[in-house]
């Protein structure tokens, strides 16, 4: 199952924001309006303005927006548009903004996964030639740490050899004579990268990377930012808190899952 930007900022804003509601539209409404005669009554105007809606069902499944207003009186939250009407009976979950916004939990991930580190990518777009010692580098290639020569790429009947007579010197993967592939076999590139950064709800995480592990990281940078704004909040300090997410963060610390790999291809 995989994981998304939206998945890990809904995870995120229940570790870090102290109000979070999981309810059920009760009237069908616009793009831009969360209708919740239950579950959203009783909140102070503005109380979830600049945080996160989801919706988790329905049309807009997966989906994210930011809260731009909220009225008690209407028991509605209104929110950046999405794609399709909210129907009633859609479920969903909205996060005020009392320490982290919509914002936030983006970048909070991010921020996550540089913490992490790299993890293995491959580049398959270099074929062999008969006699050739020298290749350029692919695009965005570099720091290889493995190359395997592959036959019969994509066929049941692939076969592929570990080849460790080359070096890679000033953007040129170079094999030392006499150790070079064959003619006619792909040249797979195994090299560290850092994971790319998530922009959109849909964008999935690489199954190299723990997703527990990846959100108490998350959580972590969200507190830091908030101490960033706020300073202090209520009767706790940020700085506090902070420490609890450090604190959970070594109680669920994972190495990255090394044996899948990203495919990157480039021109």
């Amino acid at each position: 199952m995989t994981t998304t930007l939206a998945d890990l900022t809904r995870q995120v804003a229940r570790l870090v924001t102290r109000t979070v509601i999981g309810s059920t539209t009760s009237a069908p409404s616009n793009a831009t309006q969360i209708i919740d005669t239950v579950n959203l009554a009783g909140f102070p105007d503005n109380q979830f303005v600049g945080g996160t809606a989801w919706i988790t069902s329905g049309a807009n499944a997966g989906l994210s927006r930011t809260i731009t207003a909220f009225l008690d009186s209407a028991d509605r939250l209104t929110v950046a548009a999405f794609p399709s009407n909210i129907a009633s009976g859609v479920t969903f979950e909205a996060a005020a903004s009392d320490f982290v916004e919509y914002r936030d939990l983006r970048q909070a991930v991010n921020l996550a996964l540089r913490e992490i580190g790299k993890i293995i990518a491959y580049n398959e777009d270099r074929e062999s030639v008969a006699g050739t010692l020298v290749y350029d580098m692919p695009t965005g290639v570099s720091h290889v740490h493995a190359i395997e020569i592959v036959e019969n790429i994509g066929d049941p009947e692939e076969t592929k050899e570990i080849n460790t007579h080359w070096d890679e010197r000033e953007g040129q993967l170079i094999f030392e004579p006499f150790r070079e592939p064959c003619a006619d076999r792909t040249i797979r590139m195994l090299y560290r990268v850092f994971h790319d950064e998530m922009y959109v709800d849909t964008d999935e995480l690489s199954d190299q990377i723990d997703a527990e592990y990846l959100v108490y990281l998350a959580a972590r940078q969200a507190m830091r930012l908030a101490y960033k704004r706020f300073g202090k909040a209520g009767n706790e300090t940020i700085p506090e808190w902070l420490n609890e997410a450090i604190e959970e963060t070594k109680k669920h610390i994972k190495p990255n899952q090394g044996s899948p790999r990203v495919r990157v291809r480039t021109a």
